[in-house]
């Protein structure tokens, strides 16, 4: 099955069972059961559903959503016809469906389909087409079109755009280096059917920043070929060597089936795929790229570009590793850096991983009691594009914007975005801030002051990471949860507002996750998996609300989880790294390898690598490659079945 239909499947299973806990079930089950069948599985997944509340109907919806992408896959590895009246179907589940016949459901594999009324050849003499040179997103042909987009080398993607409702669609060629504006409009010329042209493409999947996107909560929604059911097959597969041959790795990142790395001073790129820069058995890849960087901080990979921070400030590199990149082997330089703190003056001295949303790249600051004109400052705002703020030859720029204030510290140098606003803690308070600029924002240059503060028991320890309206913050002392709009158990006054938390978990929390309703917490040498809206198991009200009764469930062996690392959670399974050289794979749903004493559940790992020296930092799964960094040989590691 190609990656794009698998990715199909885990979001019409997700839809599925979305709509099974709706009241609006009734008016989509007809399109279900006449697209996907399966009318008892159907019934039910329903009534187990209903039949649940609070913390067991989110651990229901995972488990049924988990056994609704195996039967989905199935069909679609049967069927990849049916990919665009099952797109329409997420578009639009309470729609009429339009009656389907079986020639909208041929195998794509005997060299035509019929869409439609649509008929287009695939490949010549039903022979497949070659995947490594061609995504298709989904796997799904119209006419003359896709002879034209086999025969173009230079079409890298091919999108449908199906109708609301209606097993209708276009296609829209992507050509390698379109701009996403251009794609916007190329999608729009496609013509509408009566109802709202609804575009969606499914991509390869990523994880680009750290925790996976700017809310930073680890979660990776686009796998589906590692679970539960199989997370133990995984196997040490591909040893990444960087360049620099030692020292403490940074966690990887992967975009565009490109690995990138830091060790100490050196960014590395590597062919995330195990072909390119690769021998044999046992495999071991070697960089595309590199570049010199200087006591990493953090770095996020979006819009084509690496974006580093170091003791000397930022730097963006080309991801592709062709602009301002030469020689052999290739290294490359910046497109654009801040000023540094041996050059023109520190304008801003970075703290830790960047967040790039909205079009904005906003950096965490150093900080540490220094004022915003000496570098200072919670959060600085950049043009990722190198052209507001900077000028000259090499380019260099500035902030577009700082936040007012004089840091305490950054305490793991990392902030989270989500719905415009901006959330970072220094110190053991959190701080919210306008990721627009508009809101308590003034001067020349521009400062913002925060919009609302949260003072927290005992120093951050971990990033703050933000779902479902709560932003979650790690401490020594435990997991507080507060409100991110800014509203709830918080002062009414015009200036400098405070907010209380909506409940604390009293457990020690270095490393954050957030996913289907559930929070994960963990250091020191536990694992805690806590309710998320905390309705089930933290008596009292308001700023009082605490969370004393027991954790959904626990690890119950030691993990010995270090400050600075994360949790991944993927496909129903949650990966967390431990200090001493190992990771760990436990059943997300607390269902698998668990046990029951008095009122408290432990459970075991599903699965556990501890022969190579894994390292403390986020775990990163792309396409059931399971991508970890090693503790002190500079190496990453990549597990697979």
């Amino acid at each position: 099955m190609s990656d794009d239909l698998g990715n199909l499947a885990q979001i019409a299973a997700n839809t599925i069972v979305s709509a099974m806990a709706a009241d609006s079930w009734e008016a989509a089950k007809r399109g279900f059961t006449a697209i996907v069948g399966h009318e008892h599985q159907l019934e039910s997944t329903h009534a187990n559903l209903a039949a649940k509340r609070g913390r067991d109907l989110a651990r229901a919806k995972s488990e049924q959503a988990r056994d609704w992408v195996i039967r989905l896959q199935d069909i679609l590895d049967s069927n990849p016809g049916m990919a665009p009246a099952l797109l329409a179907l997420i578009a639009n589940p309470s729609a009429s469906p339009e009656p389907v016949t079986r020639s909208q459901f041929q195998h794509a594999d005997h060299g035509s389909v019929n869409v439609g009324g649509n008929t287009g050849d695939i490949a010549t003499g039903g022979s497949k087409i070659d995947k490594r040179k061609f995504r298709f997103s989904p796997f799904i042909f119209l006419g003359h079109a896709a002879k034209q987009a086999v025969a173009h080398p230079a079409v890298t993607v091919i999108t449908l755009v199906v109708g609301a409702g209606a097993v209708s669609g276009g296609l829209v060629l992507t050509h390698k280096g379109t701009p996403k504006a251009a794609l916007s409009s190329a999608a729009s010329t496609v013509p509408a059917p009566a109802h709202a042209a609804v575009p969606i493409q499914l991509s390869d999947a990523s994880w680009p920043q750290l925790g996976g996107g700017p809310a930073r909560t680890g979660y990776q929604p686009g796998e589906t070929r590692i679970g539960p059911g199989n997370v133990s097959k995984l196997a040490l597969k591909r040893t990444y060597q960087t360049s620099a041959g030692g020292g403490s790795v940074s966690a990887p990142l992967i975009a565009n089936g490109i690995l990138y790395v830091d060790v100490g001073n050196r960014l590395d790129a590597f062919d995330a795929t195990g072909a390119a820069g690769c021998s044999d058995t046992p495999t071991t890849c070697t960089p595309l790229w590199t570049a010199p960087t200087a006591y990493f901080g953090g770095m996020t990979v979006a819009d084509g570009n690496v974006f580093v921070t170091d003791q000397e400030g930022v730097q963006a590199f080309d991801a592709a590793g062709t602009t301002n990149c030469s020689g052999t082997p290739k290294v490359c330089t910046p497109l654009w850096a801040t000023s540094t703190n041996t050059a023109t003056g520190p304008g801003f001295l970075p703290g830790g991983s960047p967040v790039l949303a909205g079009g904005v790249l906003y950096v965490p600051g150093y900080g540490d009691g220094m004022v915003p004109s000496q570098g200072g400052a919670y959060v600085a705002a950049f043009d990722p594009a190198g052209s507001a703020g900077c000028s000259g030859t090499p380019v260099v720029c500035v902030p577009m914007w700082t936040t007012s204030g004089v840091p305490e510290s950054t305490a793991g140098g990392t902030l989270a975005i989500a719905d415009g606003v901006i959330y970072v803690t220094s110190g053991s308070t959190l701080y919210a801030f306008d990721a627009t600029e508009s809101a308590d924002c003034s001067g020349t240059p521009k400062t913002c002051a925060p919009l609302w503060t949260a003072a927290m028991s005992g120093p951050s320890s971990t990033t703050a990471a933000v779902a479902g309206g709560i932003v979650y913050v790690g401490t020594e002392s435990g997991l507080y949860a507060f409100g991110a709009a800014g509203t709830a158990n918080c002062s009414t006054g015009t200036t400098a507002k405070t907010c209380a938390p909506l409940w604390i978990a009293p457990v020690n929390a270095g490393a954050l996750a957030v996913a289907n309703g559930v929070v994960y917490a963990a250091a020191g040498t536990t694992l805690y998996a806590l309710d998320a809206a905390a309705s089930a198991n933290c008596p009292g009200t308001g700023a009082a609300k605490t969370c004393s009764r027991a954790p959904l469930w626990s690890s119950a062996v030691g993990t010995l989880v270090d400050s600075g690392s994360w949790l991944t959670v993927a496909n129903g399974v949650v990966y967390i790294t431990s200090a001493n050289g190992g990771i760990d794979a436990y059943d997300a749903a607390g269902s698998l390898n668990c046990s029951v004493s008095g009122t408290a559940k432990t459970c075991t790992p599903l699965w556990d690598h501890v022969t190579a020296s894994v390292g403390a930092g986020s775990p990163a799964i792309v396409n059931g490659v399971l991508f970890v960094n090693a503790a002190d040989n500079g190496d990453v590691y990549a597990f697979s079945q």
